[in-house]
């Protein structure tokens, strides 16, 4: 596979396709969002459901925690463990199905975000997770880039594989047009 260049930066075919894969989940997410009134983007379900403001938050706090910028930096001893990998594999069945998947406290949204900002941050985000993918190399490919607070560490593959079914889990919970 050959690497494919973005504005003097690469990044590798396998990390290329995941990645198109979450922004186009990304967009979908915010044309939705687009279509909702104000009333309605803050409009809860129910009491235990977010708003759909709510929910671009959450991912938004979820996807800041892969690319930074306060992320700690990795253990120099971090290894992607069998942990990792059964995880990765266990929570994009659970989401892939729609069972309903607790959230650690730290990703819940706080509802005191208006759109804009929330796709500002969403944009800076990306922004440094595709530079954190730019800097993986085929003989890096398997050293984890980020630390789950469940799953430990983890590469890009996975990083990307999650970030996707976290999209499509959360995508089903906005309201239809």
């Amino acid at each position: 596979m050959v690497a494919i260049e973005h504005k003097g930066k690469y990044m590798l075919p396998q990390l290329e396709e995941p990645f198109k894969t979450i922004e186009c989940l990304k967009s979908d997410m915010l044309r939705v969002l687009g279509a909702l009134t104000e009333d309605e983007l803050r409009e809860r379900p129910s009491p235990s459901d977010w708003s759909p403001l709510g929910i671009p938050e959450h991912i938004v706090l979820v996807e800041e925690w892969t690319s930074g910028p306060s992320e700690e930096p990795l253990p120099e001893n971090a290894r992607v463990l069998l942990k990792g990998r059964v995880f990765v594999a266990f929570a994009s069945r659970f989401m892939r199905s729609g069972v309903r998947v607790p959230t650690d406290p730290s990703a819940e949204p706080s509802g005191h975000h208006d759109r804009d900002s929330l796709a500002q941050r969403w944009d800076l985000s990306r922004d440094l997770l595709k530079a954190k993918l730019q800097d993986v190399r085929k003989e890096t490919l398997n050293q984890p880039i980020a630390m789950h607070p469940l799953a430990g560490p983890v590469n890009a593959c996975q990083v990307l594989a999650l970030l996707e079914v976290h999209m499509i889990y959360h995508l089903r919970q906005l309201p239809k047009r």
